[in-house]
């Protein structure tokens, strides 16, 4: 494969960052007129994929452990009104990340998921994401930025201090949900 391929020429990460989502994800439609089609090549197809990811990484990481983290928007642990694919999608692919952080986190593989504010992850201009059920906005009053306050949260739990933690979601969306 080419995570066989890239292995090999680059030697087994400390961590892989990962966000699947296919393009059929990003659909804006009700349930009413989203086909069979539809769904699966939103939801089903990514799962597939990042079950194919996770078997291809598992023997190259379980030997010497590694961080594994999925970076996605925060909007799908509270639905996203018309964007069901992505919701299911998201939401299948963090019950993943649970079951398999249990089965590896022996081996010292760790398995997490950020939940991102989803402007500062993806193009969401035009798509209305799920209302906040309370009149408070979000409490940093902004979303946090990639580079500069999510790629240290990487760093940490690539790190050995940070490896003390798996199966975790984390939200890093500013405040805007603060779900348990």
């Amino acid at each position: 494969t080419g995570i066989d391929a890239a292995i090999a020429a680059s030697g087994v990460p400390e961590l892989v960052v990962l966000n699947v989502v296919p393009t059929a994800a990003m659909r804006v439609a009700s349930i009413d007129v989203t086909t069979e089609d539809d769904w699966r090549g939103a939801a089903m197809e990514g799962l597939r994929t990042t079950v194919r990811i996770l078997q291809a990484l598992g023997p190259h990481l379980k030997p010497s452990g590694g961080a594994i983290v999925f970076v996605a928007p925060s909007s799908s642990l509270v639905g996203t009104r018309e964007m069901i694919g992505l919701t299911t999608l998201l939401e299948g692919q963090r019950g993943l990340v649970k079951s398999v952080a249990r089965q590896w986190g022996a081996s010292g593989v760790t398995l997490n998921w950020i939940a991102a504010a989803p402007r500062a992850l993806a193009p969401f201009e035009g798509v209305r994401l799920a209302a906040k059920p309370d009149a408070g906005s979000v409490a940093l009053g902004r979303a946090p930025d990639p580079r500069t306050e999510i790629a240290p949260t990487l760093a940490f739990l690539a790190s050995k201090a940070g490896r003390a933690m798996t199966g975790a979601t984390l939200m890093l969306d500013g405040g805007e949900w603060m779900v348990p």
